[in-house]
């Protein structure tokens, strides 16, 4: 019976070591990197990852429902206050999504 108390931490290790595993950024991804505050629309504001060489450099637009995971960061506050599609959007602990309507239409989309 002494197995029991061992398969249970086992299977808590080899959950948390997938998780950590899956984790991994995708071509297109986004994740915020301003100075604090932010428009969404602000391409400079954003990283991409590039599957290629495997890191993040500056995104040379913002991100849209259409791009992979869009990851806003701890620290960093990103307003929204055009019309946009958005889609398979985090926001880490200390982070910020402010929406503003000034007239445009926020869409979540359904990922797909």
């Amino acid at each position: 019976m002494k197995l029991k108390f061992y398969i249970a931490p086992l299977f808590i290790f080899l959950f948390c070591f997938f998780k950590t595993v899956n984790a991994q950024p995708n071509d297109g991804d986004y994740r915020s990197n301003f100075a604090v505050t932010g428009q969404w629309s602000t391409a400079a504001g954003w990283e991409r990852f590039d599957g290629t060489t495997m890191t993040w450099g500056v995104a040379a637009s913002a991100p849209t429902s259409t791009d992979g995971i869009i990851t806003i960061r701890n620290g960093d506050s990103v307003r929204l206050n055009n019309a946009i599609s958005i889609d398979q959007v985090v926001i880490e602990n200390g982070g910020r999504l402010s929406i503003f309507s000034t007239g445009g239409t926020v869409t979540v989309a359904n990922g797909a």
